[in-house]
C-alpha cells in the first residue's frame, strides 16, 4: 500500500511542530542511569522532575519510509554534566540518520560497539550525518536549548537497552568554564 504524503510546519517560541503531534518528555529521574553518580531513580545531585528533554514527532510517523522528530535538550547539568540525551543505537545495523542544527549548540557522541567514540558538534545550520551502526548521544553545551531535527527510518528501531548495560565510554563535562570530554 502507498503512503500517504503528509507534512508540518516547523514552529518556534514554542519550539514544536503544528498539527498532530505526539511529545515525549525525558526528566532528570528518566535518565538517573545515564549521569555519573547517578543510580535508578535515586537523584541527589538535583530535582528528578527536572526536563533535560522533549522529542516531537509526527502522528503519522509510524507509517512512513521515513520521518522526522524535533529534539530540544534543555540546557544545564547533572553535577558538572552537561545535559543530555539518553542515547541508542539503531536495532536495525543498517540504519543511519541525519541531524539538523535549528538553534542553540553541543556536540554528537557516536560510539561503536567496541567503545570507542568520536563526536561532532551541532548547533544552528549545522547538518550532522550519523553512520549506521553507531550509537548517537547529544549534549546541549550552550547557554540556551539545544534543538535539532533529526530524520530517520521508523523501521529503524531503538535499542536503549546496550546503553544502559554498557553506557558511553566518554562524558562531556564542563572544566573550567569549558566543555570538556572525558572518560567515563
Amino acid at each position: 500500500p502507498r503512503v500517504a504524503a503528509f507534512a508540518h510546519k516547523v514552529t518556534r517560541e514554542p519550539w514544536g511542530l503544528d498539527g498532530t503531534a505526539k511529545i515525549d518528555i525525558r526528566r532528570q529521574k528518566d535518565l538517573a542511569d545515564c549521569f555519573a553518580g547517578q543510580k535508578d531513580t535515586d537523584c541527589p545531585k538535583g530535582d528528578p522532575e527536572k526536563e533535560i528533554y522533549k522529542v516531537i514527532s509526527p502522528a503519522e510517523q509510524e507509517q512512513s519510509d521515513l520521518t522526522y522528530a524535533i529534539t530540544i535538550i534543555q540546557p544545564g547539568k547533572v553535577g558538572d554534566e552537561y545535559h543530555m540525551t539518553r542515547g541508542h543505537f539503531h536495532k536495525r545495523a543498517d540504519a543511519g540518520e541525519l541531524y539538523f542544527g535549528l538553534s542553540g549548540s553541543g556536540v554528537i557522541l557516536m560510539q561503536d560497539r567496541l567503545g570507542s567514540v568520536t563526536k561532532e558538534d551541532i548547533a544552528e545550520g549545522a547538518v550532522v550525518y550519523i553512520p549506521p551502526g553507531l550509537a548517537h548521544r547529544t549534549v546541549n553545551t550552550g547557554q540556551g536549548e539545544l534543538v535539532f531535527l533529526a530524520a530517520y527510518s521508523p523501521q529503524a528501531g531503538h535499542d536503549y537497552e546496550s546503553i544502559v548495560r554498557r553506557g558511553f565510554s566518554k562524558r562531556v563535562v564542563e572544566r573550567d568554564g569549558r566543555a570538556e570530554l572525558v572518560d567515563a
